[in-house]
């Protein structure tokens, strides 16, 4: 067993509890001036002791929340930080410790951040290498510093507890020395060389075709029209194709050695010359170097071949849990029954016939094993029911493959061998994979199994009657009350709960029938889409784990290859499958380049890759409608998208550019902006939609929209694809059109499959995956890797979630080939993320080019909808994608408050329609019984408290827990400045930014005047 060993440090440091996307600054446990205030002091302290190397460490990746349970602690405690006293106290503990340590070994440290008040646990995206002589200032520097980083970086809580978790290695490393210049390389910007390039060559070869400065001329055959220069330095043999139009030159050392080749073409009034060996081109005007373009080495997205059978092997599986109280209205969740189904009978297993909530599972689990090479289907089993069998599953089994994304496992792949059933048989190895079926289905299975007319629906069962005490209840029927849930209100009538009236109701026999009821369901459901799927398509859905996986192989499979031109075929939707069929089973090839980026180029594009608008422009307002653009994402598709080979180019011309730009930005004194950036508001990274000056990366056609409203735009670089209009245009069409013409499960599946391809090209295959490992594989994954979580889940078995990428600066202490590490990662393909980052990045684009004109009049923007005043005129309203449609049934919205992104109140004359995202509504679609007092309370400055629901799992603990949390909310609005007349918010204008990213100024004007405030605010009751 490894030995972990714990210190803490009482303090107060703040640190990121929950997503990054900013929306949730609406609710804060803290005072966000307690958080900024921790955060100036640790400035402060850096800038009071500049002795110290402050230098900053990559930038993160990824964070974890987890709930680490209690540990074994060491037997002192490190004292506060907030102070420089205490600062160098903790420094001598830390040394203290670090002399405990076994010389013969090397460690890792980790760091947990702590929150008392929540028992919740952050672990820090970095660990570092240390051993018995390690600089203790030098780390707590750095622990310093990543935590004043991650405090601007993420959305904050303050944490209480800092605890430094050892691990230590199975073999020694070289004395780890932290090495701070150690960083991984994030410049995305370049420019055009100057002087004595290696690659201009200028002491070569003269930037003319004209022949007579080439030198001296020692040979000319006229037969083969070659002539040679010597220029004292090199020979040159230039092979003339058509005088002063284009030659093709070697440059040949003076002991007849092939230096370089390269073309010279004329280029209108100057000179293009491409270097073959290091495939670049270079443009000379006036012999003057005024452009060079590199051609980039990418992938490109391949055709995906059908599947030759159907894959009929699926199962259905669930757990039922009942809530056992813990204190403080909280509660743990606990495994009572589960069962399968495999299409003829289901299995069901009951606690009360086993030993322990163990014992049920793993039973269940074996006889699911005996279905050799079965996908075993749960719904939610990522989120839910993962936590109950984790250890279960790597205890009792060998876990062969796992695919994960962020924090989630969507399946694993686990063996079994069983022992032969004959004397002197032979042993079989049996095989399942159990997957999340809400991931390829995503919603409810109640709705689901509605939406998609499946034939068993799922049951109606008292959750909240269930405990410990009366598992096996038999007697009068449950009170209605337990057949009332507090979010979706009635499960039956009250005249159904009376029908149902018995006094020989059975806890067993009910669950049982329920349980018996989901995995039907459930199995009839994904059978259902594997029929459709695999009917339509020739694609197993076992062969994905996510609805965008599915809709990408779709797309691969039959609209991306080259179509078989037949004679009395047409290449309509309608049989493109049958056009399909009839391709020889060979490799395919693509209709278009669809290019898959990495390194630098794929940096720049990510760079210039935003999300959705999300605006307030004027919080409270009268009479107005809202509209939602239809399939706002798939109609962006359909627009011009960059494919291709990208080249790299120096060309200042905008107009002649489609692709990826850095530029330098100056915008006007516009109210909208058009370009959107990225940028810390109150210490969180926000994207914003600023006027100023800055440098960034940007998608060409957004960059020629903004010139349309003044923005002056200085183009620095690019990366110029291959523009074409109809990559994607046939595949939206034809789903569009099934989603308009058909009903039920036809309809949902051409709906899913529409609007989940997008999100599925612009997938980060960087990201951190999940592995169970054994302690030597561990070890030297920490060797390299940010190890993010780990926890040993047997003996000499460890589940560790870490970054794929290596880590510059750990292989700088463990003295690791960073640079062929970094190289063969990027030369891995595991077969799951296949993306395109520039297709993901010019959609995003294209759909806030599609929306910027319908906001400009609007008083709030989410992505794809608007509130205006005025209804939109006829032409733009419509079916099907590229058109709006009315929401509300075009109903008029008497007034409007919205307080911040997604919080936002609307009254329709007395019927009240609330969104509040993060809190749940009751069955009424109210939330929390918020109501518009509490709206104009929030609108003028006040906060409203608020208890919420919450769930917590934990896989290292293998626990499910609910837990009410309280909320302060807040108007937190900060994405724009708030205009004020008398007294009152009535408007916002843009922030402004400089270069360096930082907001200089919050307004265009102060004060929008009172006769503007009485026109918008007057509200007749």
């Amino acid at each position: 067993m490894i030995k972990f060993y714990f210190t803490t440090f009482h303090m107060k440091f703040p640190a990121r509890l929950f997503s990054t996307s900013g929306n949730r600054a609406n609710f804060e446990e803290n005072s966000s001036n307690e958080v900024q205030n921790q955060i100036k002091y640790l400035k402060d302290f850096k800038k009071e002791n500049p002795k110290f190397n402050w230098e900053s460490t990559t930038e993160p990746k990824h964070m974890i929340l987890s709930n680490i349970g209690e540990y074994e602690k060491n037997d002192f405690n490190l004292k506060s930080l907030l102070n420089i006293n205490e600062f160098n106290i903790n420094v001598e503990l830390l040394r203290q410790l670090f002399m405990k340590l076994d010389k013969n070994f090397t460690y890792a440290l980790g760091v947990i951040l702590r929150n008392v008040d929540s028992n919740t646990n952050i672990s820090v995206d970095r660990h570092f290498l240390v051993n018995f002589n390690t600089d203790p200032v030098i780390i707590l520097q750095q622990i310093y510093d990543r935590i004043i980083f991650l405090s601007e970086k993420y959305y904050l809580v303050p944490v209480d507890k800092l605890f430094i978790k050892l691990r230590k290695l199975n073999f020694k490393v070289k004395n780890p020395v932290f090495h701070p210049i150690a960083k991984e390389k994030t410049n995305i910007h370049t420019t055009i060389p100057k002087g004595k390039s290696k690659l201009s060559r200028a002491e070569f070869v003269p930037h003319t075709m004209d022949l007579k400065f080439y030198g001296v001329e020692t040979k000319h055959d006229k037969e083969k029209n070659i002539r040679i220069f010597d220029n004292g330095k090199v020979i040159l043999k230039v092979k003339i194709i058509k005088d002063g139009v284009y030659h093709l030159i070697d440059v040949i050392s003076r002991d007849n050695r092939l230096l370089y080749q390269f073309e010279d073409v004329k280029h209108g009034d100057g000179l293009k010359r491409y270097w073959i060996n290091d495939n670049m081109y270079y443009y000379y005007y006036d012999n003057t170097l005024v452009n060079v373009e590199t051609p980039q080495k990418v992938g490109n997205i391949e055709p995906a071949k059908r599947d030759k059978t159907q894959d009929k092997k699926i199962l259905a599986f669930d757990i039922e849990t009942f809530q056992v109280p813990t204190g403080n209205g909280d509660s743990t969740m606990i495994a009572y029954a589960c069962g399968f189904y495999d299409g003829k009978k289901s299995l069901t297993y009951y606690i009360s016939d086993f030993i322990s909530q163990r014992e049920m599972l793993l039973a269940c689990i074996k006889d699911m094993l005996k279905y050799d090479k079965h996908t075993v289907y749960c719904h939610n089993f990522s989120k839910f029911d993962i936590n109950f069998i984790i250890k279960i599953l790597v205890q009792e089994f060998v876990v062969e493959k796992i695919i994960s994304k962020d924090l989630d496992i969507l399946s694993i792949k686990i063996s079994y061998k069983f022992e032969p059933k004959k004397k002197g048989g032979k042993a079989e190895r049996h095989t399942i994979t159990i997957a999340d079926s809400c991931r390829l289905l995503p919603g409810s299975l109640d709705k689901l199994a509605k939406d998609h007319n499946i034939i068993t629906k799922k049951g109606k069962f008292p959750y909240k009657f269930v405990n410990k005490d009366n598992l096996e209840y038999v007697g009068l029927l449950p009170d209605y009350e337990y057949y009332i849930d507090p979010k979706k209100g009635e499960m039956i009538t009250l005249f159904e709960w009376a029908a149902m009236y018995t006094n020989k109701w059975s806890m067993r026999k009910e669950t049982i029938i329920y349980l018996e009821k989901d995995i039907k369901a459930l199995y009839q459901l994904m059978m259902e889409m594997s029929n459709n799927t695999y009917s339509t398509f020739r694609i197993n859905i076992t062969r994905v784990k996510t609805a965008s996986a599915l809709a990408f192989l779709v797309y691969r499979t039959i609209f991306l290859p080259n179509e078989v031109e037949e004679e009395n075929e047409t290449n309509s939707p309608n049989n493109i499958l049958s056009l399909f069929d009839k391709k020889e089973e060979k490799k395919l090839t693509p209709k278009y380049f669809l290019p898959k980026l990495k390194g630098r180029l794929e940096r720049a594009v990510r760079a210039a890759y935003f999300g959705g608008r999300n605006e307030i422009f004027i919080p409270i307002i009268n009479n107005i409608f809202s509209f939602d653009f239809n399939s706002l994402y798939p109609t962006a598709m359909m627009m011009p998208m960059p494919v291709g080979i990208p080249v790299h180019t120096f060309c200042k011309n905008l107009n002649e550019i489609f692709g990826f730009v850095r530029a330098k930005i100056i915008t006007p004194a516009i109210n909208i902006p058009v370009l959107p950036c990225r940028v810390k508001v109150n210490g969180v990274q926000k994207l914003i939609f600023p006027i100023g000056e800055w440098t960034g990366w940007y998608f060409s056609e957004e960059l020629k929209l903004a010139v349309e409203y003044g923005y002056k735009i200085e183009v620095l670089e690019s990366y110029v694809f291959e523009k074409r209009d109809d990559p994607f245009k046939e595949y939206i069409e034809h789903f569009a059109s099934i989603k308009d013409n058909t009903k039920g499960s036809k309809k949902q599946m051409a709906k899913l499959l529409l609007n989940t391809l997008y999100g599925r090209t612009g997938m980060n295959d960087s990201a951190a995956e999940i592995k169970m490992l054994t302690t030597n594989e561990l070890d030297n994954i920490q060797l390299t890797n940010n190890v993010i979580h780990e926890f040993e889940v047997d003996d000499d078995k460890h589940y560790v979630r870490y970054d794929k990428k290596p880590c510059p600066v750990l292989c700088a202490q463990s003295e690791k080939n960073y640079e062929l590490l970094s190289y063969l990662d990027g030369e891995k393909d595991d077969g799951f993320i296949i993306n395109s980052t520039s297709i993901a990045a010019a959609t995003a684009s294209w759909s806030r080019i599609l929306m910027y004109k319908h906001i400009i009049n609007s008083a709030y923007t989410d992505t794809d909808s608007i509130f205006v005043e005025k209804p939109l005129d006829s032409a733009f309203i419509g079916e099907g994608c590229g058109k709006f449609k009315a929401e509300y049934n075009g109903q008029l919205i008497k007034r409007a408050i919205f307080i911040s992104g997604k919080l936002y109140l609307l009254d329709f004359g007395g019927k009240l329609e609330i969104k509040c995202k993060g809190i749940t509504k009751n069955k009424d679609n109210t939330t929390h019984n918020l109501d518009i007092n509490d709206f104009e309370a929030l609108y003028n400055g006040e906060s409203r408290v608020l208890f919420q629901e919450r769930w917590g799992r934990s896989l290292e603990l293998g626990t499910v827990t609910v837990k009410y949390q309280k909320y302060n909310l807040i108007s937190g609005y900060d994405k724009r400045e708030k205009l004020y007349s008398l007294g009152k918010w009535v408007n916002t204008s843009p922030l402004c930014i400089n270069e360096n990213f930082e907001v200089i100024s919050k307004a265009l004007v102060s004060d929008v005047g009172e006769s503007w405030y009485r026109k918008r605010i007057h509200y007749n009751k």
